[in-house]
């Protein structure tokens, strides 16, 4: 998963630089780079989905056994 981390981050390190250097950056390049980043959250996203799931499920169970004040 490290190793995945890593390569996402160093892609778009090296895709922010490469469009940095180049003037007039296209509408179609910055779509490509916004394609790539829900590209990466989708894939983290459902790697960690049942972890995500479990953590909402602690926290509900949590909230349902707390004392409600009274006003």
């Amino acid at each position: 998963m490290l190793r995945m981390w890593t390569f996402v981050q160093s892609s778009l390190t090296s895709l922010s630089a490469r469009m940095e250097r180049e003037d007039g950056a296209e509408l179609v390049e910055y779509a490509i780079v916004i394609g790539l980043i829900a590209l990466a959250l989708f894939v983290v996203l459902t790697a960690f989905a049942t972890d995500i799931g479990e953590l909402f499920a602690k926290i509900g169970l949590k909230l349902d056994s707390a004392p409600v004040p009274v006003p």
